[in-house]
């Protein structure tokens, strides 16, 4: 079960930057980059003369299948939480949510790696250099294989310490420790999978990776069935099936690049540990790597003030909110990891004007359905609620009451996801990882200050009142640099 989370212009020269050590380097042919790349825009990508009809049709090539799969994963996600919510009650909801500041840890790592590396392989592609890319494969996989069993050893020692700092006790500490304990175990796996299956879609195979998504995501209800619904194991059998739906996913992007990948394929001697490539990855991953760390910091004082100041139902309501919020949120990187590909490749070949209108149509996007979202939201939450608990008013009740206060600036934290991974896929990691450092920043004070004044309600603004005030700091950020 994967924990929700609340969570430009660039001027061409003729050096550019090695995609694995991060080097400025001379790159031969790049004064002329634009113009091969309008005569032979290399694969599927239209060149500099393409018409915004092409443009559109490429942009939604990539964006829907990336959308899909992660909506999949979203609605697989809300399956995972309606079984143990029926099987288990609110104390469970309540345990998986300690549990999220851990995970979204091991997630983020894994995450790292495969948005990093697959900005790198886009930007080696876009100058087609098919053994640069290839390079970057096996060494992002090399790297996921190392760290995983490091990550696994971590989530085991620090897992108590969390969930003692948290305020969690009794019947839902045990769970959420079981919980931790068994998504330990599949560390390893999840890397893996998380970090190839992003890098199926810079294949040039977006189609690919959404269906391994899908089939992770049916893999992972069949054993949430078996082992929640059938079986009774609880929170448990809920990580169990996370395990396998990862290993599902690792198996199909494992295959992709063994047997499918006509330029690309995984090989053990290129996955040895490379000093300077892990640096590479871990500075232009920075970003997201924080902003995983972001949510789980932010998840993990929600719920120590929530304990606090109320008590587990307020946990599992936050959960519920955060369920429901997750689904845009997985909209929003859906979109911007569909626009990933195609600007890094843009901003590879030199092509300024077609990066920057991909940019524009993936903001456009994600506006309309941020507000429609928002709208469904205000408009239904009884029905929202009712697919995790329809057998408890005092839940649904508070669960209502928080998700009014909680949600409303939802859009704004999508256009912030949006901009981190914009500035990801143009290689510009340092203004991507303000962002994210800025997400975290910006809350403390609210903390502080909101819940003190408000109680449980304070607890519920902090998030919406913080991501307002960083999203207009950085819209007049961009605004007056383009001017």
């Amino acid at each position: 079960m994967t924990p929700p989370t609340h969570l430009n212009q660039h001027t061409a020269t003729s050096s550019a930057v090695d995609p694995v050590s991060g080097a400025a380097v001379y790159v031969a042919g790049t004064e002329n980059s634009a113009a091969d790349a309008q005569h032979h825009p290399g694969e599927h990508h239209p060149g500099a003369d393409a018409s915004d009809a092409e443009l559109r049709r490429e942009f939604w090539r990539y964006t829907i299948p990336s959308i899909g799969a992660l909506l999949v994963n979203g609605v697989n996600e809300l399956v995972d939480a309606a079984f143990v919510g029926s099987h288990v009650g609110y104390e469970g909801l309540a345990a998986i949510t300690l549990t999220w500041p851990v995970i979204c840890l091991v997630i983020g790592i894994g995450l790292m790696i495969g948005a990093a590396g697959g900005s790198l392989m886009s930007i080696a592609r876009g100058r087609r250099d098919w053994q640069q890319c290839n390079r970057i494969l096996n060494r992002s996989a090399g790297l996921a294989l190392l760290l995983g069993p490091l990550c696994g050893v971590l989530v085991i020692a620090i897992d108590q310490t969390v969930l003692q700092w948290q305020g969690a006790s009794g019947a839902v500490a045990d769970m959420a420790l079981l919980y931790s304990e068994v998504f330990a175990a599949g560390c390893v796996i999840n890397l893996i999978a998380i970090a190839l299956a992003m890098m199926v879609r810079n294949d040039n195979s977006p189609m690919i990776s959404t269906l391994i998504m899908g089939i992770s995501a049916l893999v992972n209800l069949l054993f949430d069935w078996l082992f929640v619904a059938v079986l009774d194991q609880g929170v448990a059998g809920a990580a169990l099936a996370s395990i396998f739906a990862k290993a599902a996913a690792l198996a199909g992007a494992g295959y992709y690049f063994l047997r499918h990948s006509q330029r690309l394929q995984l090989q053990l001697s290129l996955m040895k540990p490379d000093l300077e490539f892990s640096r590479r990855i871990c500075a232009l991953g920075a970003s997201t790597f924080v902003m995983y760390i972001y949510a789980g910091v932010d998840i993990s004082v929600h719920n120590a003030l929530l304990m606090h100041y109320g008590s587990a139902i307020d946990v599992a309501a936050l959960a519920i909110a955060g369920y429901i919020m997750m689904l845009f949120y997985f909209l929003s990187e859906g979109v911007a990891n569909g626009m990933q590909p195609l600007v890094s490749y843009y901003h590879g070949s030199r092509l300024l004007q077609l990066q920057n209108r991909m940019r524009d149509m993936a903001i456009r996007v994600l506006v309309i359905s941020g507000i429609g979202w928002t709208a469904l939201v205000y408009a239904a939450p009884e029905w929202l609620i009712s697919l995790f608990s329809e057998h408890n008013p005092e839940l649904t009740e508070v669960a209502r009451n928080g998700m009014y206060l909680h949600l409303f600036a939802m859009l704004f934290d999508g256009l912030l996801v949006l901009a981190s991974v914009y500035f990801q896929a143009v290689d510009q990691g340092r203004r991507s990882l303000l962002i994210s450092v800025g997400n975290i920043a910006v809350q403390i004070p609210f903390f502080l200050v909101l819940p003190q004044w408000l109680g449980v309600t304070g607890v519920w603004l902090v998030l919406p009142v913080s991501t307002t005030l960083l999203f207009l700091v950085v819209l007049a950020v961009i605004v007056r640099s383009h001017r």
